[in-house]
This record gives C-alpha cells, structure tokens and sequence, in this order.
C-alpha cells in the first residue's frame, strides 16, 4: 500500500497590518485543533483518549505569579546570578594564580638541570683537585634550594586545585537553583537539592581518568556546599575571600622562592669568580717557579760543563766532589720541575672544568657531562702520544713530487719539502720571458 503523500501547504496572502496577521495565524490555530480533535475521535484508542483528556483537563498555561511575586523572584534571581557570577570571578583569579605558581616552577627546571650538570662534571676532576671546596658547597645548597621551591610551589598548586573543585560545585548548585527559579515562577525553592544535574567534579573515583594520563589523586577535603539558597549565599562571599587570600598566599610564596633561588645562583657565581681568581695566583705562581727551574737547568749545565772540562783537562780533581753534588741537585730539580708541570697541567684540567661549568647555558644541559673529553685533558705532557703532522706523499700535492727528494742544503742527510726547480725546466718562465721579448 502506498503512503499518502504529504499534501502541499496551503500558500496565504500578505497580510495588510497586524490585525489580519492575527486572525491568519488564529485561523490556522483553530483548523488545527478541531483537526487534531477529529484525528483522536477516529482512533479510537484508550491510551491516545486518556492523554487527550488529560491535556484537556489540565492544560499547560502559564500563569502570572503576581507583581509581588514577580518583584521578589526577579530579586532573588539578581542575587542568585551575583553570587554566580562572584564565585566564577573567584574561580577565575584562582585559576590564574595556579597558571602562574605552574610558570614558577618549571622556571626552576632549567637551573636545576644546569646545577645538577655543574656537579657531576666537577665530580670528574683529577684526582688531586678533587675536593669539597666553596663551589661545590654553593652548588649543592642551590640545587637543595631549587629542589625545595618546586616541591613547595606544587603544595600550593594542589591547595589551589582543591579551592577549584569547590567554586565549581557551589557554581554548579547555584545554577541549578537559578533554573529551578525560573522553571518554577517563584523565588521560594526546595532547600535539599540531588546532585543529579550537577556536572561531575574532575576528581570524583567515578569518573575515569581520560586516556593516556595518570589518575590524580583524590582531594582530601571535600567541597563545603550549602543546600539552602542563603547558605550558598553566604558561602559565594566565603569563597571571593579565600579568593583573595589564596592569591596574595601564591604571590607571596613565587616571590620568596624567587629571591631564594637568586640569592643562590648569586652565591654560586661569586664562588666560581673566587675559585678562578685563586687558581689562576696559583698558575702564575707555578709557571713563574717552572721559568726559575729552567733558567738554573741551563745555568747549571753551563757550569757543570765547564767543570767537567776543567777536571777532565786540566786535572782538576778537587772539584769532582762538587760537581758529583752540584749533579745531584740538578736531578732533584729536573725531577721537582716535572712534578710542577703535572701538577700545573692537573691544575690546568681544573679550571677548563670550572670555566666549562660557568659558561655552560640551559640548552648545553642535553650533552652528558660523561661525554666530555675530561680523561683527554688529563693526559700529561709525557704520557701523549706524538703524532706525525706531515702529510703523505700523495700525486694530489704540488709540494710533495713522487721521486727522489733532494738532500737538505745543510747536508744533514733530511729531504726537504719541496725539491728545488732545475735552471730552465720551468715552461711558465719560459712562457713569461718569450712574452717579454717580443
């Protein structure tokens, strides 16, 4: 069987002025109604007769509270919407104080891993420079002191979420009553409210973590709200003070934790400045007594040779024993000049390691320090090895010609570096000179 089709609507006139406009849009009322009366008379079902009745019997019109009635609902709404609109003001500035204590502590991420990168490469000094000095004291107390900023700014960034779940319940309760006000006509509403149509607070157990984040802990203390109208009320003004509190307490404690964390860092350059200052006294001092102990090397082996000469040729026994004694001083000296070196070239490894550490930046954190050649640097002079700088004999130089390599002018036996030029085999003078002439 087909359907009925849907018959065309019926296209009205322009209406001339209001008047016609009404009794139009009357007209189709009252069509539509004895319609409907008609279609439920051919039903002739109990079901379909019993919910016409019904809408006949009890027909849903508004109706007017009155002036009295309307003045005080219009009152209590004004209130109500105020008090709303105070607890989201303080949610508000709650919410971007936590903003601010979060900036506030990842600031403290980047000095951490700076000092923390200061302290293990410092632990990698020789040996004999590996103490606990003033830096190293500096260090560790900033490092405690930024560890204990971040651990005290996210207590205050909890407390704050705990004031949040309870600005948004009591907000969520006095929506529901300014609905309810409305829906109602009348500012006089049940004082026990269910929570059925409140939205659920984010840390409820029921509630499930979204996907891919950890479950937060439940909040210890539950939100305090009122079931009755004026104890939320009462309870909006409460809130815009703890409000208030709140952000002067998180203020207070970003600024106390930030002039701790400089005080610190100020201490820590102050020490670095120190120790280069007493490093570098000490290198001049080593350098200067190294340039007095080569000076009377050479002294030395000056006077010893013309003592030696003196005894072995003109028979000057009597001085044998002071040159064997002047000999003898010279080996300790030879030997206290090499531990000096050492000691100097440790003492060198020292403060590169220092002066690595004051120069280090925030981005220079993601290199390990274990990966920095520190164990090169504490190779002394003797133990490198020494390498060869000339290059090979290649087709590639022009320096180095495959064939036989002329002997040194000094007729020392060494082949120089670049063969000397025969007289008139060079094409490029040959070239230049027949150019001149002509």
């Amino acid at each position: 069987m087909a359907e009925p089709s849907s018959p065309e609507p019926k296209l009205l006139p322009q209406p001339e002025n209001y008047g016609a406009w009404a009794s139009a849009t009357k007209g189709l009322l009252g069509n539509a109604k004895s319609v409907t009366d008609e279609l439920f008379s051919a039903l002739n079902d109990k079901e379909v007769k019993k919910f016409a009745h019904t809408q006949a019997a009890k027909p849903q019109v508004y109706v007017n509270p009155g002036p009295r009635n309307k003045a005080d609902l219009d009152a209590q709404l004004s209130v109500t919407r105020f008090a709303v609109s105070t607890v989201d003001t303080a949610n508000q500035r709650a919410a971007q104080c936590i903003s601010r204590l979060g900036h506030g502590q990842q600031t403290k991420w980047a000095p951490l891993k700076v000092c923390e990168w200061r302290l293990a490469l410092r632990a990698r000094r020789p040996t004999r420079e590996l103490f606990r000095d003033q830096v190293t004291e500096a260090l560790e107390i900033e490092q405690q002191a930024l560890l204990d900023s971040r651990v005290k700014l996210s207590a205050v960034v909890k407390e704050g979420k705990a004031f949040l779940e309870d600005c948004e319940a009591n907000k969520a309760r006095l929506c529901r009553i300014v609905r309810m006000m409305v829906l109602m006509g009348t500012a006089k509403v049940p004082p026990l409210l269910s929570d059925m149509g409140s939205p659920r607070s984010p840390s409820s157990p029921s509630s499930p973590p979204p996907e891919g984040e950890e479950a937060s802990p439940a909040s210890p203390k539950k939100p305090a709200v009122p079931t009755d109208s004026p104890g939320l009320l009462k309870r909006a003004g409460e809130l815009e003070e703890m409000a208030l509190r709140y952000v002067a307490k998180a203020d207070a404690s970003i600024k106390h934790q930030k002039s701790r964390v400089e005080k610190a860092r100020e201490v820590v350059d102050n020490c670095f400045q120190k120790r280069w200052k007493e490093n570098e006294e000490l290198k001049k001092s080593l350098e200067k007594q190294i340039q007095e102990m080569v000076k009377a090397d050479g002294e030395a082996e000056k006077a010893l040779f013309r003592m030696k000469k003196r005894i072995d040729h003109y028979g000057e026994v009597e001085l044998q024993p002071k040159y064997d004694a002047a000999q003898a001083i010279l080996a300790k000296i030879r030997e206290s000049k090499v531990v000096l070196e050492d000691d100097l070239h440790h003492k060198m490894v020292a403060m590169k390691i220092d002066e690595s550490c004051r120069k280090i930046t925030h981005e220079r954190t993601a290199v390990p320090p274990e990966q920095l050649p520190v164990l090169a640097m504490l190779e002394g002079p003797a133990c490198r090895k020494k390498t060869n700088n000339a290059m090979n004999r290649t087709n590639s130089s022009p320096a180095l010609i495959v064939g036989e390599r002329p002997a040194s002018p000094a007729g020392n036996g060494k082949a120089v570096g670049r063969p000397a030029s025969p007289a008139g085999a060079s094409s490029t003078l040959k070239a230049a000179a027949s150019a001149s002439l002509a």
